[in-house]
């Protein structure tokens, strides 16, 4: 059954859009759009996950989510938090190789390889390590089975992207 996308992109008219005139009070034209990135995205998606799994996080787009407005929150109090898609062979994971405090939040700013400290702004990427594909974190589209670990804390992780639709 079809569905209606809402959806949303950068672009910029690449040509006059010179009108043409096909009836007394009517004209018609072309509008050339160029867009620095292919995609359009859908609303954002957001899904919370305590320490443990399986969670199930469903993106409904045309390609992998991974540059495209993938972001990962990881609130305290974890130590060494692990989020891990199980979906692609193999799977993939991202860390943070530290602990994070009560109340404190590292975010993971997947499309520019960024990790901050929101307290404070402070970088924290040299604490990342990860697994699986060439940006930290991808989801197919489809299901995508996820797990948070951690090797001690009772924080979660939460995770946005907006789905990229061709």
């Amino acid at each position: 059954t079809p569905t209606l996308v809402v959806a949303d992109a950068l672009a910029e008219i690449a040509d006059t859009m010179t009108p043409t005139m096909t009836g007394r009070h009517r004209s018609t034209f072309a509008a050339t759009l160029l867009m620095a990135d292919p995609y359009f995205y859908g609303a954002q998606v957001t899904t919370n996950m305590n320490v443990g799994g399986p969670y199930s996080v469903v993106n409904p787009g045309h390609d992998a989510a991974s540059f495209a407005h993938l972001e990962i929150d990881f609130v305290g109090p974890l130590t060494n938090p692990r989020l891990n898609n199980v979906t692609p062979d193999p799977d993939v994971w991202v860390q943070f190789n530290g602990s994070i405090g009560t109340g404190y939040t590292v975010r993971l700013y997947v499309t520019d390889f960024r990790a901050v400290l929101t307290a404070n702004g402070a970088q924290h990427v040299q604490h990342i390590t990860h697994s699986g594909t060439r940006s930290w974190m991808a989801l197919l589209p489809g299901n995508n089975n996820f797990y948070l670990t951690a090797s001690g804390g009772s924080g979660h992780a939460q995770l946005r992207f907006r789905p990229p639709y061709v």
